[in-house]
């Protein structure tokens, strides 16, 4: 299993070695906050429907949604 905050710190120095394990993940039922921020850091639009999908989800989660807005902002930006 991968630690979040590794995924997190090798996503934010854009290593593409995340971008499978962060999609596989992604599409998990209970999603940690830094792997949503990952997939914002590390910049793949490809992960933009990963993420779309998980929009309504822990709506009582302030931090949750925040990141999730973040990062879906981030990669629309890119693409």
């Amino acid at each position: 299993m991968l630690r979040a905050e590794a995924v997190l710190l090798l996503a934010q120095r854009k290593d593409p070695r995340t971008l499978e394990p962060l999609r596989k993940v992604l599409r998990r039922s209970r999603i940690r906050q830094e792997l949503v921020e990952a997939a914002g850091a590390l910049g793949a639009p490809s992960l933009l429907p990963a993420l779309r999908a998980l929009e309504g989800q822990r709506q009582d989660d302030r931090p949750f949604t925040r990141a999730l807005a973040e990062a879906i902002a981030a990669l629309e930006s890119v693409s």
